[in-house]
């Protein structure tokens, strides 16, 4: 019978520990990178609603004036 000695099942259950915290590293970047792109539209959609809202405002007074 083949069985692995204890070495080269801790050599491999290192590769495999590397292995799956390399993915884990890329799975972050890319939800930071998710993340960030998100908030950047949600801000330039607030930042617009409040462009929006600011030049309604202001054609309300000047209407009112």
């Amino acid at each position: 019978m083949n069985t692995p000695s204890t070495k080269s099942l801790r050599t491999a259950s290192a590769s495999y520990a590397d292995e799956a915290l390399t993915s884990a590293e890329v799975a972050l970047d890319s939800t930071r990178q998710l993340a960030s792109q998100v908030l950047e539209r949600a801000s330039d959609k607030v930042r617009d609603l409040g462009d929006s809202a600011s030049s309604r405002a202001t054609k309300g007074v000047d209407a009112a004036s």
